[in-house]
């Protein structure tokens, strides 16, 4: 008789190993697309770019939601003008 080998654990639900690897997947793809939405921003300062970089890369979920939230509303508001347009 050939002993049977259990793959799974009783104790821990299979869709927690899903989860586990969907989240951190879905985490990079969320900070890869922050950070092409940052870099293809004009930002006014020095000092507001490397601000919002480290939050981004130093709060990776946090900080790439804040950004795209941000960026966002800056979109939105009338307020929101380049600071580079020369006027005519």
């Amino acid at each position: 008789m050939a002993a049977e080998t259990e793959t799974t654990n009783p104790l821990v639900p299979e869709i927690y190993d899903v989860v586990w690897v969907v989240a951190p997947v879905l985490a990079l793809a969320l900070l890869v697309v922050a950070l092409v939405s940052f870099s293809r921003t004009a930002h006014r300062s020095m000092t507001e770019l490397f601000l919002w970089l480290a939050v981004i890369l130093l709060a990776p979920v946090l900080g790439s939601i804040a950004w795209l939230l941000v960026k966002s509303s800056r979109r939105k508001s009338p307020s929101a003008v380049d600071t580079d347009a020369q006027p005519e």
